[in-house]
């Protein structure tokens, strides 16, 4: 899992739900910088030897789950 920010413990707390459940999750971090977002995860997924990026903009909320 990859997250473009500054703070990176949303992605960590993923990780952590994930684990109880039994997926093998790893996560990156990384920082805000001069590109934008984009260019940020194709790097990353360039770097990973990635075939599929997944992304996600909603969920529910941690009281809810």
């Amino acid at each position: 899992m990859l997250r473009v920010a500054e703070d990176g413990s949303e992605v960590e707390d993923v990780a952590r739900y994930l684990a109880r459940h039994d997926v093998n999750a790893t996560t990156r971090q990384v920082a805000v910088s001069a590109s934008t977002a984009a260019e940020e995860l194709q790097r990353a997924a360039v770097d990973a030897d990635a075939d599929l990026i997944v992304s996600g903009a909603f969920g529910y909320s941690r009281l809810r789950e």
